[in-house]
């Protein structure tokens, strides 16, 4: 009976709260009277060069509360759950997220609720330096999707298994040019980074799929638009271990198929990368300018419109001009005398920079011809974007 009084006088508290505030929380639903709405309705892309960054592309001014007042929310999403549901907070707010899922302008609302602990703070739940703590253990989250069209009802209850520390929840289209399908993206921090839950919604009140991700330190992800179909794809990459080579990095592509992300392709880093930079010293000792250009390297149009020849450009590319100079009147003499590269031993991916170009690593290497000179030199090594094609990796000039 006591509990039972305790939650009329809490419902009491927060209507008279609510009461107070709402002239001014209808004119800013950023944060309405203990309603934290991150990210709400903030619809991104995550274009080739924003990968993993949140672009905001529409933010619709609806205000959640022209249907329905906050306190009526509050009630009807506790008169749903069950008994043993506590909701999550941040500074004993509790979050909520309003998205459209429908495209009927009315908001669906979104809450995460752990199962019920007597002893937990649960604004832990979504602070990083818990991860550290010797007594930390991780709870069983939900997420649960509530209509609002009349009376409060729950939709959907979304198990996200057993999680230390919420994050965030985003929303971003899989197709730019197309509000629908799109994905919630619930994020989870961990101590060796962050676990994400994909949930695709497509016109529907409930998830099509779901889909777990990590990205932690061995376990990277990249999300962008890969094969140029105006579809965002995962990339996972993934460090292991391996006899012989050191630590491979592969490469998993999951693509969108009209329905779901499933596994379309797989590759390699460190493998392939020194089977390019062998391929590529073989085409020097050769002497096979013109197969080392159009095989290796990637951005020569510019020198080429130049009127350059082959020559030309590997003796920029190799280092000879910085020493002989631009204008050096016997090129072919000194790269016909090239007796022998040596490139450095791959361990490990070593792609560790990005530019506007994409992912890409700087090696340094030995030239030596035949009178036993020396030089140092160095190129830039690129992944392409999409490293699944024929032509994973390649040297960019300087």
């Amino acid at each position: 009976m006591a509990n039972k009084y305790l939650y009329i006088f809490i419902i009491i508290l927060i209507f008279a709260v609510n009461c107070k505030s709402l002239n001014k929380d209808t004119q800013n639903h950023s944060n309405i009277s203990g309603i934290q709405e991150e990210n709400a309705e903030n619809e991104i892309m995550l274009s080739e060069n924003e990968s993993n960054t949140e672009q905001i592309v529409n933010d619709k001014d609806i205000n959640l509360l022209e249907v329905i007042s906050t306190s009526e929310l509050i009630i009807g999403i506790y008169d749903n759950l069950p008994s043993n549901i506590r909701l999550i907070t941040r500074d004993d707010e509790i979050i909520f997220y309003f998205y459209d899922l429908d495209f009927d302008s009315i908001h669906e609302v979104f809450v995460l609720g752990i199962q019920y602990d007597d002893d937990l703070d649960l604004n832990s739940l979504v602070d990083y330096s818990s991860l550290f703590a010797e007594d930390r253990k991780p709870y069983y989250f939900y997420l649960y999707i509530f209509s609002v069209k009349g009376a409060v009802s729950l939709l959907d209850t979304v198990d996200l298994g057993m999680q230390y520390v919420f994050d965030n929840l985003r929303r971003f289209k899989i197709n730019n040019s197309f509000d629908a399908p799109f994905v919630v993206c619930v994020t989870f921090q961990i101590p060796e980074g962050e676990i994400q839950k994909w949930l695709v919604f497509d016109n529907r009140l409930e998830p099509e799929s779901i889909i777990s991700l990590e990205d932690t330190f061995s376990n990277k992800l990249v999300i962008e638009d890969i094969d140029s179909d105006d579809n965002i794809d995962i990339v996972i990459m993934e460090r292991g271990a391996e006899e012989g080579t050191g630590f491979e990095t592969f490469l998993i592509w999951l693509k969108w198929d009209g329905s779901s992300f499933k596994e379309y392709a797989a590759t390699n880093i460190v493998r392939n990368l020194k089977t390019f930079l062998s391929n590529s010293r073989n085409y020097i000792l050769e002497h096979d300018w013109a197969r080392l250009i159009n095989n290796f390297f990637n951005n020569i149009t510019y020198y080429i419109n130049k009127g350059w020849s082959y020559t030309d450009i590997v003796f920029k590319a190799l280092g000879f001009e910085d020493i002989y100079g631009e204008n050096h009147n016997d090129k072919s003499a000194v790269l016909s005398g090239i007796h022998d590269v040596v490139f450095p031993e791959i361990f490990e991916n070593p792609f560790i920079l990005e530019d506007e170009a994409g992912l890409y690593f700087n090696l340094t290497f030995r030239i030596e011809d035949a009178n036993g000179i020396t030089i140092i030199s160095e190129l830039s090594v690129y992944m392409n974007r999409n490293p699944f094609g024929s032509k994973q990796f390649y040297f960019r000039m300087r």
